[in-house]
């Protein structure tokens, strides 16, 4: 690729991250140990250029691309992380949340995944007694989620081995608070945190927004959190006021034409010519191509990446070296489902098409077929009357 300010941008990163796991045991180092045996025991089966695909189909999804978002969301979580050492010489700034939000395919695991669950100051250490003390912790969301169920992931997650079960809200939130503290956690890290919200009533999503806020002013115990989720997720931040102040927001904006059309043609020539280590057609290049693949992306950083890294699995499936519009195409309609009709990579009118078209209209013709039989059943019963 050619050396242009969008490189600084949109940098391709070939190494893979070599920090510690985010928990530190022998059941995940067990977990990998037999994964390893069981997709060997598979790939001693296959032919050698099937082993070969596979290797380097592996190798191309192991690879990061980095975007200005990602710089973004580093710097807030280098300074959140900052915030929490403050206190070791005087006090934690009062901002010690992080809202991480942005729609689904916009790569949100990942950003979390790179900037904040592989930091190494952040992994499992041993401390004064030999003991190994999680300074995070994370877990998905329930769902649905109350106060309490709220409350008891968080003593799960922290390693409590009580029974729980028949105490009142408010007293698992305050043994959660003690927990934390006395397990030495710092930081909680919470993804899918849009169920905070989801089927519950003004009233639930009020109390659980006051115990997130009472989460960052547990005494004596700065303890910092990051919500992640889709941007359902910043309306929580409107039932209190004070926890808005309390907060930092990232948002992973989409991908739009023209205005990131010379940073969508950096990923595709990124991931093709260094990570897939192909040819790239020049015709992917063109503004045409380029406004195709943001739409069919929706506009998600993530699922752009993830739709150019299939038009190479698909060429690289065809022994193709050059990857070409028809591999996006092939691709997409895989992906979709789609008839080369509504394929966005291969339609004349295409602009109103999404790659939900073809799903929607497989459910349409699915109840027109279903209305079809209805309607005999009801004619046959009428004439056996």
């Amino acid at each position: 690729m050619t050396n242009d300010s969008h490189h600084q941008n949109t940098p391709i990163n070939d190494h893979k991250d070599k920090t510690m796991p985010a928990v530190n045991d022998d059941r995940k180092d067990h977990i990998s140990d037999t994964l390893k045996e069981a997709t060997g025991r598979l790939a001693a089966l296959l032919d050698p250029r099937a082993r070969e695909r596979a290797r380097r189909r592996g190798r191309l999804e192991d690879l990061y691309v980095s975007s200005h978002v990602h710089a973004k969301a580093e710097l807030a979580v280098s300074d959140l992380v900052e915030n929490l050492v403050a206190s070791e010489d005087g006090q934690s700034g009062k901002r010690r949340a992080l809202f991480l939000i942005g729609e689904s395919g916009s790569g949100k695991s990942t950003v979390l995944q790179r900037t904040l669950l592989s930091r190494p100051e952040l992994q499992p250490q041993l401390d004064r007694h030999g003991e190994w003390r999680r300074t995070m912790i994370h877990f998905d969301c329930p769902k649905p989620v109350t106060e309490k169920l709220f409350a008891r992931k968080l003593i799960e997650v922290a390693g409590h081995p009580l029974d729980t079960s028949r105490m009142a809200g408010y007293e698992l939130f305050e043994l959660a608070k003690g927990i934390l503290r006395e397990r030495q956690v710092l930081l909680v890290v919470i993804d899918e945190a849009q169920h905070l919200l989801k089927g519950n009533d003004r009233q639930t999503i009020q109390n659980l927004a006051d115990t997130v806020k009472s989460l960052l002013q547990i005494e004596g115990w700065p303890l910092h959190i990051v919500l992640s989720g889709v941007p359902s997720l910043a309306q929580f931040l409107e039932y209190e006021p004070q926890l808005r102040n309390r907060s930092t927001v990232v948002e992973l904006e989409p991908l739009t034409f023209p205005a990131d059309v010379d940073r969508v043609r950096v990923i595709v020539q990124g991931v093709i010519e260094k990570h897939a280590q192909m040819r790239m057609a020049p015709d992917l290049a063109s503004d045409d191509f380029v406004q195709r693949l943001i739409s069919a992306g929706e506009g998600g950083f993530g699922s752009v990446i993830q739709l150019v890294r299939s038009a190479c699995e698909t060429a690289i499936r065809a022994d193709a070296q050059t990857v070409e519009r028809a591999h996006f195409a092939d691709a997409f309609a895989l992906i979709s489902g789609c008839s080369p009709s509504r394929n966005i990579f291969l339609a004349a009118d295409w602009l109103h098409l999404t790659p939900a078209t073809a799903v929607i209209e497989l459910a349409d013709r699915q109840e027109a077929a279903d209305n079809r039989l209805e309607a005999r059943r009801r004619n046959r019963k009428k004439r056996s009357e």
